[in-house]
């Protein structure tokens, strides 16, 4: 495993080289987002989304056959609700996962696979609220504040995508 440091608009990514392909630390992309006291905690809020579960488990039905499947199935069905919780380790150590895994220490967070890792950044952009913040009055997000965050975001996401290539 070998790590290296990227710069995304002053905000530094590690990216680490695994077996599988690389790794991005997508507390490090949180931090940049969240800030540095909330980093942590957006993967785990990330992980009671249905939509996120459907989406890390037909990635670990695609790339990992020691995936659980039945375990999968069931975090499936309590997805949603207000009860349901469920770490990145819970995740892993339940389902056999290889898409996520944590890391203590020097470089420490939560990495996702490159694919996996492009969906985070999605769902920290804004543009899923283009439609009803346009149509909000009184917004404090103008179009002009909305289109720039869209473009943010998408420079961060081609400018990661290469970098992950070419390195």
């Amino acid at each position: 495993m070998k790590n290296r440091i990227i710069d995304v608009q002053n905000v530094k990514i590690t990216v680490s080289k695994e077996e599988l392909d690389d790794y991005i630390c997508i507390t490090d992309i949180a931090k940049a987002k969240t800030g540095e006291s909330r980093g942590a905690d957006v993967a785990k809020n990330w992980l009671r989304n249905r939509n996120t579960l459907e989406f890390l488990g037909t990635w670990e039905m695609i790339y990992n056959p020691d995936f659980k499947v039945a375990e999968f199935d069931h975090f499936k069905s309590e997805a949603g609700l207000h009860t349901f919780v469920l770490s990145v380790a819970e995740w892993i150590n339940q389902t056999n996962a290889i898409g996520l895994y944590v890391k203590r220490g020097k470089y420490g967070g939560t990495y996702a696979h490159k694919d996996i890792a492009f969906e985070i950044i999605g769902a920290l952009c804004d543009w899923k609220y283009i439609g009803r913040t346009l149509t909000e009055t009184g917004s404090h997000l103008t179009p002009h504040r909305i289109f720039t965050n869209l473009i943010k975001c998408a420079i961060v996401t081609l400018y990661l995508a290469l970098c992950v290539k070419e390195c």
